[in-house]
């Protein structure tokens, strides 16, 4: 596929299944072990993560912290805010007074509405979060046109995109969280899941283990994985081109020789009085017609209120 409309393709295929998961519901039998999430109005953790990229070779690293502040209860979840409050890199760090900080979105507060597991559903109040944007501290030493060239890319995304695009740690948390599983049993299973397209499905699977429960810390370990069906993936292909490049279209010898492979791993420690995950480790990996790129995040949850 050396065609340069093929090649772009083939990147936006790679793009969008890197960022898309598969969590299929399993059905749970016997003994169960249920770890439910506690909802603590007016409650706030302190969230610090290493994110690592590795695209082909080529490490990148960040480390960043951000506060989690939980609100009240809402629906069949809860309210709460996600702001991201520095990132370093290296030995430059940028935080909330730096003038860099609107354009990496730090010291933006994101409210939004979660489900029971503390998955982000959407953002809240997206007029309010428009409005509150030109009256942000992190916005004094910026141009006008910077204001509106978020104020418009925000305008541009539905509630639910603006909650998937920049509340992205809590969703990972959400894995782990409020699962009800038999101890030292893997948990597997396999079905249809939303395609990263938002339109379609794709063969998904996932599997869940609680592995240890250790009362004296008060800690229980859940390990994760999930990913795409590789001839699900096939099938992927051939749809993305038929809609953006029909005339490039490869033969059927091209595509059954494409290969995608997309896993999410995941260990969890889940806080045993509150439900909440306190550490996680997560690795997003996919491998794409001789390519391949993965993200890794060491997540640290501790609640200061």
């Amino acid at each position: 596929m050396g065609d340069p409309m093929r090649a772009l393709v083939m990147l936006f295929v790679f793009t969008s299944v890197f960022l898309g998961s598969a969590s299929p519901q399993s059905d749970e039998s016997g003994e169960v072990w249920p770890l439910p999430l506690i909802i603590a109005p007016e409650s706030t953790a302190d969230v610090s993560y290493l994110h690592t990229k590795n695209k082909n070779g080529e490490v990148t690293s960040a480390n960043a912290v951000a506060e989690l502040s939980v609100h009240n209860e809402h629906d069949d979840g809860f309210i709460a805010t996600w702001k991201m409050k520095s990132i370093a890199v290296g030995d430059v760090l940028i935080d909330e007074k730096n003038p860099q900080a609107a354009s990496l979105y730090i010291g933006i507060p994101f409210k939004f509405v979660a489900s029971f597991d503390g998955e982000p559903v959407r953002i809240f109040d997206k007029e309010r979060l428009l409005s509150g944007l030109s009256k942000n501290p992190v916005f004094e030493n910026n141009e006008e046109d910077t204001v509106q060239a978020v104020v418009e890319l925000f305008q541009s995304m539905s509630d639910e995109g603006l909650a998937s695009t920049f509340v992205k740690v809590p969703y990972f948390m959400s894995i782990c969280q409020a699962t009800s599983l038999p101890p030292s049993q893997k948990v597997e299973s396999r079905g249809e899941v939303a395609s990263p397209f938002g339109e379609g499905s794709l063969v998904g699977f996932t599997s869940y283990e609680l592995t240890t429960i250790d009362d004296e810390i008060g800690v229980a370990r859940i390990e994760y994985k999930s990913g795409y069906d590789p001839d699900s993936m096939k099938e992927l292909v051939t749809d993305v081109f038929q809609r953006l490049a029909p005339d490039k279209m490869p033969t059927q010898e091209e595509i059954d020789q494409v290969s995608i492979i997309q896993t999410t791993q995941a260990i969890c420690d889940i806080d045993l009085e509150t439900g909440w995950v306190s550490e996680m480790n997560l690795t997003n990996l996919v491998e794409a017609d001789g390519e391949f790129q993965s993200e890794e995040f060491q997540i640290s949850v501790s609640w200061t209120e």
